[in-house]
């Protein structure tokens, strides 16, 4: 019986993980015709006579352009910085969303003083702040880490919130009459429970984090980073240049995504069976 068991637990993890290459070479496969239907559609449109070439480049000219600002390590650079802004800012905003939801999901007044500021503020877009941000703490780097930290918190905060409340009353029921109360309670209950709308809430934080930690810099005139440099394309009509920023931002993104939160989610919901793979 032990050795039919063990058996069927091991074909079951080589049916997941078959699914799983299954499903990720789908979704590859996916995201490769895309990526070939927008290079030919580009290409199309870049040698008719629709734009001007200075206006709209071909992908032979974006790639010099690409290999010169690699070459010269702008681009290396202003990747770093901008990577260094988000992960900060994305910290931060976290933190503080993660634990305003968590209390506020358990605290009755914590809810009712906290949540309807945080529904208030959260349709007002991050980019707003930035002039305040400014004149508070000048132009450069500071101002774009607290935008991105602000943009990220407020859908982390709700995420969790609606995670924490959203834990079913029997679950917490059956722990409490097996004594368990307080911490392990929150540790061992509500906390798992709760953890798929806390994942969410992060990747939705993290992609507004993003594109706020961009928009951030192409106003805050920083010295280096991803903004200021399509900042100082635009300024020189470099076209080209534009573009190659573009797709770096572009193929960060989706490398953010992809390495980051689908192995959370298969190291966490997945292997506990919160979701299918």
């Amino acid at each position: 019986m032990k050795v039919s068991s063990r058996y069927g637990m091991h074909a079951e993890r080589g049916s997941n993980s078959r699914a799983a290459a299954g499903a990720a070479w789908r979704s590859s496969r996916g995201m490769l015709i895309a990526a070939v239907l927008i290079v030919v559609a580009w290409e199309l449109v870049a040698r008719s006579s629709l734009f001007n070439d200075l206006l709209f480049p071909n992908i032979e000219t974006t790639a010099e352009a690409f290999w010169d600002l690699t070459s010269s390590g702008v681009m290396v650079s202003d990747t770093v910085a901008t990577l260094g802004r988000l992960i900060l800012g994305f910290i931060i905003g976290a933190s503080i969303g993660v634990l305003l939801g968590l209390v506020t999901g358990r605290l009755s007044v914590a809810e009712e003083m906290l949540i309807p500021l945080v529904l208030l503020l959260l349709p007002l877009p991050a980019l707003a702040l930035m002039p305040l941000l400014t004149i508070w703490f000048g132009v450069g780097g500071t101002a774009t880490v607290i935008l991105v930290a602000f943009s990220s918190a407020l859908p982390v905060a709700v995420n969790t919130w609606g995670g924490v409340k959203g834990v079913k009353p029997l679950l917490i029921q059956a722990a409490e009459s097996m004594r368990v109360r307080g911490r392990p309670l929150f540790r061992k209950v509500i906390l798992p429970a709760s953890l798929p709308s806390v994942i969410t809430g992060l990747r939705i934080g993290l992609s507004t984090a993003w594109r706020a930690v961009i928009a951030g810099e192409l106003i805050s005139a920083a010295s280096s980073g991803l903004g200021i440099r399509l900042f100082s394309a635009r300024e020189f009509l470099r076209t080209d240049r534009v573009f190659a920023v573009m797709i770096v931002i572009a193929v960060i993104g989706l490398l953010v995504e992809r390495t980051v939160f689908i192995r959370i989610e298969r190291a966490t919901l997945v292997r506990w069976g919160m979701v299918s793979d």
